[in-house]
């Protein structure tokens, strides 16, 4: 009996042995194929990688030239903002003066008016036959 429990173990392990060296042999070539397939992915990554590191430099100069162009574009705003106030002043200050040579005008006009009906009042009255004299 202990040869039959020998041999059961032997069967045992000899059918083992045979079903495990196809698994390792399948594990070798799957330990292969992914040793190939990391050294594939490092040649590809890599340079990749580099490529999208010098992306992000490239995209932080042109956010800083953006900020630095917005801050340009503010200050000319600003700028165009005062002359435009500079310019309302102007224009204010035009429509008061001329506003005053209009009133200095008028008041000439009607002082001018006034003078030339007392100098033709008495004009008539000093033509006129019956002057009272």
């Amino acid at each position: 009996m202990a040869e039959l429990g020998i041999l059961l173990i032997g069967a045992a392990v000899v059918a083992l042995v045979a079903v495990l060296i196809p698994t390792l042999i399948e594990l070798r070539k799957t330990m292969t194929e992914a040793k190939e397939l990391l050294a594939l992915v490092r040649t590809e990554t890599l340079p990749l990688l580099r490529e999208v590191r010098e992306v992000g430099e490239n995209v932080n100069v042109i956010a800083e030239q953006v900020r630095v162009g917005g801050e340009y574009a503010t200050n000319f705003l600003r700028a165009v903002g005062n002359l435009g106030t500079s310019i309302q002043h102007a224009q204010d200050i035009v429509r008061g003066k001329s506003s005053n040579v209009v009133s200095n005008i008028m008041v000439l006009g009607a002082g001018i008016r006034a003078a030339t009906d007392v100098v033709m009042r008495r004009v008539r009255k000093e033509r006129s036959p019956f002057n009272g004299r």
